[in-house]
């Protein structure tokens, strides 16, 4: 079974509350340009999650879940290289979560990650990995 504790479901929560204001706000003010200093920050921080120790797994996964779903808001509308793409496809696959029932505006993620297999989880690890390499190395210093 998985384990939801308060800073779990608060963090889930405020997540909710700046992808919706990432939502409604109009493109004119941010355009279309990637940022690739937030992409790289984003799956840095989703890295950071997936890095051992965990305390609990499923809270690990939820947290590095969240900072992939505000990179692929980012990402919305960008044309991708191939390697890429592919590596975003992992995130989304792993991502999705429809025909699972959402616990406390989890998006399903919390039963999801209980049926996620092992190959997956290692999918979903490596393409976090390579994708913040991949985005590390083109971030202006």
């Amino acid at each position: 079974m998985f384990e939801k504790n308060n800073s779990t479901l608060f963090t889930i929560f405020s997540f909710s509350v700046r992808k919706l204001f990432l939502l409604i706000i109009p493109t004119e003010i941010f355009g279309r340009m990637l940022d690739i200093e937030l992409c790289a920050n984003l799956l840095c921080e989703a890295r950071k999650h997936l890095m051992l120790p965990h305390s609990s797994e499923t809270d690990s996964l939820i947290h590095a879940f969240l900072k992939c779903e505000e990179l692929l808001i980012c990402l919305a509308g960008t044309q991708l290289q191939e390697p890429v793409k592919e590596k975003v496809d992992v995130l989304r696959h792993c991502l999705a979560s429809e025909g699972y029932q959402q616990v406390a505006n989890d998006g399903g993620w919390f039963q999801k990650i209980e049926h996620l297999s092992f190959k997956d989880k290692a999918n979903f690890s490596t393409a976090v990995d390579s994708l913040a390499n991949y985005f590390l190395t083109r971030k202006s210093c």
